[in-house]
């Protein structure tokens, strides 16, 4: 499952949704991709994760990969995009 979370408004608390509700009960087992090239927040929890990717607009292929990944191997994914990359929504 990859779950999208974001917003065009800044300081909406897209990050504590995509940790504290979406992610929490299961936490060990999803990865969270953080996109954001102004404030990354998740790597702080990365105990919490199976994993904390942390990417910004200049390495999106790594999105791709890590996503052709997850579904081949059933894994789950919360990608929290920040504000300043909505336009990578787009791709």
């Amino acid at each position: 499952m990859v779950i999208l979370v974001f917003t065009t408004k800044g300081g909406a608390g897209k990050s504590t949704i995509s940790r504290e509700i979406v992610s929490a009960e299961r936490a060990k087992d999803i990865t969270i991709v953080e996109i954001d090239s102004l404030n990354m927040t998740q790597k702080r929890y990365e105990k919490s994760f199976k994993a904390v990717v942390e990417l910004d607009n200049t390495n999106i292929e790594s999105l791709y990969k890590l996503l052709r990944k997850a579904r081949l191997g059933n894994d789950d994914v919360v990608i929290d995009v920040g504000s300043d990359n909505l336009e990578m929504t787009r791709l």
